[in-house]
């Protein structure tokens, strides 16, 4: 008896391992970790690509997706955090409890804000660059890799 409790219990714990093992590899393989900074607005036409004020700030307008579901950034003047929640099959993710400091946002700082709490799917696309699309199918943000 003592010798079959002993094999199961080390058969519990090979699975366990193997779980464990593959939710970081799956965790790894989720190209949206990461911290990313907003370069602008865009709609489909490619003409209509509007810069995010100020550009030159380099801790502005930035999210870092974390494994943990969590996501923390800048907007243009406060800090914020939050939750997020991607399917990766369906390439769709959302942010929820999104919010931080509350001084009176500069410059895009409010429309980044708004287009955020809009946000239903995302593109990786060819050049490694997020596609953050709000609204519709139109408009999205577009992040690089900070």
């Amino acid at each position: 008896m003592k010798r079959q409790l002993l094999s199961f219990s080390k058969l519990t714990l090979l699975i366990v391992l193997v779980l464990m093992g593959s939710g970081c590899e799956e965790e790894a393989n989720i190209p949206l970790l990461g911290i990313w900074k907003c370069k602008g607005f865009y709609t489909s036409n490619p003409e209509s690509f509007k810069q995010i004020m100020p550009e030159d700030c380099k801790s502005c307008y930035t999210l870092e997706l974390k494994s943990n579901g969590t996501v923390a950034g800048q907007t243009s003047t406060n800090e914020v955090m939050g939750f997020y929640e991607v399917n990766p099959s369906l390439k769709q993710i959302s942010f929820t409890n999104f919010g931080g400091t509350e001084i009176n946002e500069l410059f895009d700082g409010r429309q980044y804000v708004e287009a955020i709490l809009q946000v239903h799917s995302y593109q990786i696309n060819d050049l490694g660059e997020l596609l953050l699309f709000y609204a519709n199918e139109s408009q999205y943000l577009l992040f690089v890799a900070d």
